[in-house]
């Protein structure tokens, strides 16, 4: 894994090593199925998103497997995992966000603007 940045990596190594190579460390590749990983991530004690984590790093060793041209299919592109968002965000309209800027002092201000503009691009007129 040397494209990742070094916490990546000890997250993925750590993933690896407590979750993954327990339960499909001696499965061949074609033995792995995408509805025995559905049970098996359901199964887990852990949060929807880091079940999506999960899932994640699954997916890509099998990206790499299909790289290095030792399997020819990835299972998990098939394997459905719910996020972790519990709602829909709420969005503001914009009365709200006018609202908001005008109590917001500089430079915060200045902040929100570039950030809306940074995510949303440039207001339209």
């Amino acid at each position: 894994m040397p494209e990742l940045r070094y916490g990546t990596q000890q997250a993925h190594l750590s993933s690896l090593k407590r979750w993954i190579r327990p339960r499909w460390g001696r499965c061949f590749l074609d033995q792995v199925k995408p509805m025995e990983v559905e049970q098996w991530l359901r199964s887990l004690p852990l949060a929807p998103k880091s079940k999506v984590n999960l899932r994640s790093l699954l997916h890509l060793v099998f990206q790499h497997g299909r790289r290095w041209e030792i399997t020819d299919i990835n299972p998990i592109d098939l394997v459905r995992q719910r996020g972790g968002r519990r709602s829909i965000p709420r969005m503001l309209s914009v009365g709200e966000i006018r609202r908001v800027l005008e109590e917001l002092s500089e430079p915060y201000r200045t902040m929100v603007l570039v950030a809306r503009v940074w995510v949303f691009g440039p207001a339209r007129s």
